[in-house]
């Protein structure tokens, strides 16, 4: 159910990735001013997740989930029809603030309705629909802008209340008037979780490393003297792997110790970053991203279990919620470190990258006997 609306919501969700270029071609603003207003945008997502976590440990997944989809499309209707920079401003900042909200309520309803057997794979079938609705409006977006930018946002705007309503209709049976534990969750008891920070933490590095292959990359590849339809040929690697790998590895790594497994994922996008460091052809980038999209493909099998089992019953969505305001924080710094790096030189650039992901494993071994504990005592089903 949450695969089938995802994958709808994921394949119509064209606006973000071509709003710089709406912006400057049929708005006429500034490259500037697009840049600014995409980092309202961004500003408003980091929001978004802890509005979605609250909103969820109040009134349930299926209500915070429909909600979220709704607004979502109802905001990114009214922009697309905004007609001064203002009202512009506005709207994006507001589409991002409804863009992440059904992300911990999505989560949260996997963990309620999903044995702990099945959550770890419930959890990696959602994030192949993710990937498999990206290549498909990124495909689609690019062919559909030339009839019209408008087309996009009534597109978005359809697909994200179709999935709202579709999820709603289909999990009637799971109500969401029961308890949840707490009739007032607060960000406080979640803050004062030292091993949930710390596990949320110790992300950073990691999602820095990550934040690369949407920002630094592109630039790497043009110093490396590379056509600049190489990008997409490159990145669209890591879409195929994941389409076709994720649904076979996922519940392999299911069967194995989850801390263990993000460790090793951590280490081998690292590895796979790394890499750059010698690549010299289209060939050679493309086969580091083929290495680091296993490492993703590793981590992201298990991240989500572990957080479920960090979060105790009625604020899930805090937690989650709160691992979405790092893992968003992360691609704000992943530019300015990365950038960084580059003007020294690639090599700077790829071996920081591996170093930090072998920290970041690193740290995730130390918490790793304190993260069982908490999960056997929790004792989920």
């Amino acid at each position: 159910m949450l695969c089938a609306g995802t994958l709808i919501a994921q394949s119509g969700a064209m606006v973000t990735p071509f709003l710089s270029y709406y912006l400057v071609h049929d708005r006429g603003v500034s490259i500037g001013t697009a840049g600014l207003i995409l980092t309202v945008l961004g500003s408003g997502g980091i929001i978004s997740h802890l509005v979605g976590g609250f909103l969820t440990d109040r009134l349930g997944p299926r209500s915070t989930f429909l909600g979220g989809m709704v607004a979502n499309g109802l905001v990114l209707f009214l922009l697309g029809a905004s007609k001064n920079l203002t009202s512009i401003v506005i709207f994006s900042f507001l589409a991002g603030l409804a863009s992440q909200i059904y992300k911990p309520a999505s989560a949260v309803f996997v963990k309620d309705t999903a044995s702990s057997n099945d959550r770890t794979r419930a959890y990696g079938l959602l994030y192949w629909a993710v990937n498999l609705g990206y290549a498909i409006s990124m495909s689609a977006g690019g062919v559909l802008a030339n009839l019209g930018y408008h087309l996009l946002f009534m597109i978005n705007s359809a697909a994200s209340i179709l999935c709202g309503v579709l999820v709603w209709v289909m999990s009637r049976q799971f109500s969401d008037h029961s308890p949840r534990g707490v009739k007032n969750p607060n960000l406080t008891r979640a803050l004062k979780d030292r091993l949930a920070l710390y596990y949320m933490l110790s992300w950073l590095p990691y999602g820095i490393v990550f934040g690369q292959a949407t920002t630094t990359l592109p630039m790497a590849l043009d110093r490396a003297g590379l056509a600049v339809d190489s990008y997409g040929i490159v990145i669209t690697a890591n879409a195929l792997v994941i389409i076709a790998v994720q649904p076979l590895l996922g519940p392999t790594l299911a069967r194995y110790d989850h801390n263990r497994v993000l460790i090793l994922g951590m280490i081998v996008l690292g590895i796979g970053f790394g890499a750059n460091a010698f690549a010299t052809s289209l060939v050679s980038y493309t086969g580091s991203v083929i290495v680091w999209t296993l490492g993703e493909i590793a981590v992201t099998s298990v991240n989500q279990s572990i957080i479920a089992s960090l979060s105790p019953h009625g604020i899930e969505g805090t937690y989650f919620g709160l691992y979405g305001v790092v893992w968003s924080g992360t691609f704000a710094l992943a530019p300015l470190l990365g950038s960084h790096l580059l003007s020294f030189g690639p090599g700077y650039l790829w071996i920081t990258c591996l170093l930090l992901c072998l920290g970041a494993a690193a740290s995730q071994k130390v918490i790793a006997p304190a993260i069982r504990r908490r999960s056997n005592a929790t004792k989920l089903t």
